[in-house]
């Protein structure tokens, strides 16, 4: 009877060390996931900040994964890694759509950023047409600029600009310095500045 006993204290010990087994496993598991999980996260925003930083990107790119204040950041970066200095937000996005102020003692300059994706976005194809800043908004911007006594503005977009749009620009005064950059131009000025980075690094790793 004793022996008996004993052969069932065993199986039920197995048993239970088989469920703590299984709990353990299971446990184990569920966490094992969430970490996969975690570096999977760390990984795509890691993968994504290098995409923004180091110009491995189209316009299809930035319209489809920024936001336009996420955008107005990022112009403001490429601006300063052009060379513009001293750039600062405009406190309340204008009507005109200004929301970046570049000053200096010589001048000023007011810049419009656009975040525009594709026409038809159901599409997904970097080939799609873009949407497009017409002459009615271009005209809004350059009468912020004379209201304003500005003589310079940079307008940046993801999208394209109409032709009625260049065309207005074009004909301005002289006195005014109007620049037009569309999501192909943004992309070679990443390109640009990459190419210098590269080129700096090298110089750098030669020095040493």
């Amino acid at each position: 009877m004793s022996k008996i006993n004993t052969n069932e204290f065993f199986k039920k010990e197995v048993i239970v060390l088989n469920l703590l087994l299984l709990t353990m496993i299971f446990i184990i598991l569920i966490y094992s996931g969430k970490i996969i999980k975690e570096m999977k996260n760390t990984a795509e925003w890691q993968f994504k900040s290098d995409y923004l930083k180091y110009g491995y990107l189209s316009r299809y790119y930035l319209s489809m994964n920024l936001s336009p204040s996420k955008f107005e950041d990022f112009c403001k970066d490429i601006l300063g890694k052009m060379g513009y200095k001293n750039l600062e937000y405009v406190s309340e996005t204008m009507e005109s759509g200004n929301n970046i102020r570049l000053t200096s003692s010589k001048l000023s300059t007011y810049i419009s950023t656009r975040l525009y994706g594709v026409k038809n976005n159901e599409k997904r194809n970097i080939d799609d047409s873009y949407e497009a800043i017409g002459r009615s908004e271009v005209q809004k911007f350059i009468g912020a600029l004379v209201h304003d006594k500005i003589k310079n503005g940079i307008i940046m977009t993801t999208g394209d600009f109409t032709e009625e749009a260049i065309k207005y620009t074009e004909s301005l005064p002289g006195e005014y310095t109007i620049k037009l950059i569309d999501g192909i131009a943004l992309t070679k000025e990443l390109r640009k500045i990459r190419e210098k980075e590269i080129i700096d690094i090298m110089i750098c790793n030669a020095a040493n």
